[in-house]
């Protein structure tokens, strides 16, 4: 039965036991992603305000979070004892501009001459450069700004005493921006900027990361699923914009909720896609039928006057080119339900699939044609007590599809099996490891199962338990924490976890999960595990 439509615009953000809504249009600053590229964007500026390199530029479409951006690193320049000023109405001119960044520094003067204007602002930056202090201005929208007023922000990028530049000016613009730059009377500006970093869409694992991420910090127990299939269409519909992406995902879980359904599904998004955009629908395209309808005719008019010497071989070499119903059978198998922190695997083709090694360390290697593969997978699991998953265990190395079997040893036995790309000195010797090629370029994958300790079951936003404390300790001992351990889960420790994951190049998640907390126990030392010097299974 179809779901009333409730009354409470929140209803649905309730059915899915979330406090807050995850997909916020407008810039969120408490819940900030921070992807590969972001944090590499903030730590040149960063070094760039703290170098004194003076005039920087970040440029980037609409909605890629530019605004967020620029809230995040007045919030670093602030912590670092940086005096600032923001400007965001871009709409002004010249001296409207300079009373801006003027009453931004807390600066006022009776005077509304330009001149005066321009002397305050200097006397200030002089004044904070003999107290050892750095200032910053930074412009948002500064495509708007007219060449007059770009020539003034220069003019004030000039002042400099004991060859130090007094002001650092970061400009934030759309591409419309770059284009000003370049016009023949900006040159002068243009030569001056020393830092030109551009913000680009999602990749598409890093939209992942990024649902996760917004989901777990609104209060997500796990109620939330999404289809690896949904995950492809939301990066297919709304191409890595952040902005889009808010407002799709935000629109999939009402229409999730009026669904009673907790998956969301590649069905839900296109639904939820429509209704933003009923003018707008994607369409498919009618080229590649049209292509292959054509390469089909001229293949049998081919086939046709080339006598019936050719053709046997001709149709020996079609049946071996799967139909179309067979791949999508094929696909229909692979689809399961997953939740969002599960990993979007490329899976190579089975004929293709570079041979696993097995590995009881120091070193065993089989591959996987060979006959004795089966008995030396069963070696490897009897360590564990885990021969009874031989045969699911062969069929997820073959496919890739590791995440049932894992749910199903973990519900079964309290063993967390783990993947991973590195493994870290002191690991080998402690556990019975399986070693497998997973590309052509022989890089590893490291496979072993462990009893978790802590033990982390519910982790969202708020939540409180000794398991936390225990992991805020572990972070602490390796200076990701410097908090009160109160065992709940707040930002520091979402910090914290994404600092560590950024340190390992795990998937930023700001979630504990399997890779992520088998590295931090281990890496601290395993205080907490008294067989720390004889191997052990598990």
């Amino acid at each position: 039965m179809e779901k009333m439509i409730s009354n409470n615009e929140m209803g649905y953000l309730e059915y899915f036991g979330l406090h807050r809504n995850p997909f916020p249009v407008a810039p969120d600053d408490d819940h900030f992603f921070i992807s590969n590229q972001i944090e590499q964007i903030l730590a040149e500026i960063l070094h760039g305000f703290i170098a004194r390199k003076g005039f920087m530029v970040l440029s980037g479409d609409t909605g890629l979070g530019k605004t967020s951006i620029s809230r995040r690193i007045l919030r670093l320049l602030e912590e670092k004892g940086i005096e600032t000023s923001l400007v965001f109405h871009t709409s002004c001119r010249n001296i409207e501009l300079l009373r801006e960044i003027n009453r931004d520094f807390g600066l006022e003067t009776g005077s509304l001459r330009f001149g005066d204007l321009l002397s305050a602002l200097s006397e200030f930056l002089t004044e904070k450069n003999k107290n050892n202090q750095n200032c910053a201005i930074i412009v948002d929208d500064a495509q708007n700004l007219d060449p007059k007023s770009l020539e003034l922000i220069r003019m004030i990028s000039n002042y400099e005493a004991d060859q130090k530049k007094l002001v650092q000016i970061l400009l934030i613009g759309q591409p419309e921006l770059i284009e000003k730059l370049n016009q023949p009377e900006l040159r002068q500006l243009k030569s001056r900027i020393i830092i030109w970093q551009k913000v680009t869409p999602l990749l598409l694992d890093e939209l992942e990361s990024y649902l996760f991420f917004k989901l777990n910090l609104s209060g997500n127990k796990g109620q939330i699923y999404v289809l690896r299939s949904a995950v492809k269409a939301i990066f297919r519909l709304t191409r890595g914009n952040l902005r889009q992406i808010n407002i799709l995902m935000d629109r999939c879980l009402y229409a999730a909720y009026l669904s009673e359904s907790t998956t969301l599904t590649k069905k839900i998004v296109k639904e939820a896609y429509r209704d933003i955009n009923p003018l707008n629908e994607p369409k498919k395209s009618g080229l590649k039928p049209v292509l292959v309808s054509v390469c089909v005719i001229l293949f049998l008019i081919l086939v046709f006057y080339s006598g019936s010497t050719y053709l046997p071989s001709a149709i020996e070499r079609l049946s071996v080119i799967p139909s179309v119903s067979e791949k999508q059978a094929d696909t229909n198998a692979k689809s399961e339900k997953l939740p969002l922190i599960q990993s979007i695997l490329e899976i190579p083709p089975i004929q293709k699939l570079p041979c696993p090694d097995l590995q009881k360390p120091p070193g065993l290697h089989v591959s996987i044609e060979s006959d004795h593969f089966s008995s030396q997978v069963s070696s490897f699991l009897k360590a564990y007590q885990l021969t009874a998953y031989e045969t699911r265990f062969l069929q997820a190395i073959h496919t890739n599809a590791f995440q049932e079997l894992s749910r199903q040893i973990y519900n079964q036995t309290g063993y967390r099996l783990v993947q991973l790309k590195t493994l870290p000195a002191g690991i080998k010797g402690r556990y019975d490891i399986l070693v497998r090629n997973v590309s052509q370029n022989n890089e590893k994958e490291y496979i072993l199962f462990w009893h978790p300790d802590p033990e982390i079951n519910n982790f969202y936003y708020g939540y409180q338990g000794d398991e936390i404390r225990s992991l805020q300790r572990i972070l602490k001992t390796l200076s990701l924490y410097q908090y009160e351990l109160d065992g709940i889960v707040g930002k520091e420790v979402l910090r914290g976890l994404v600092s560590f994951q950024k340190q390992w190049d795990l998937p930023i998640t700001g979630y504990p999960d399997e890779k992520t907390l088998f590295l931090l126990c281990h890496l601290k030392g395993s205080k907490n595990d008294s067989r720390k010097n004889k191997k052990i299974p598990g």
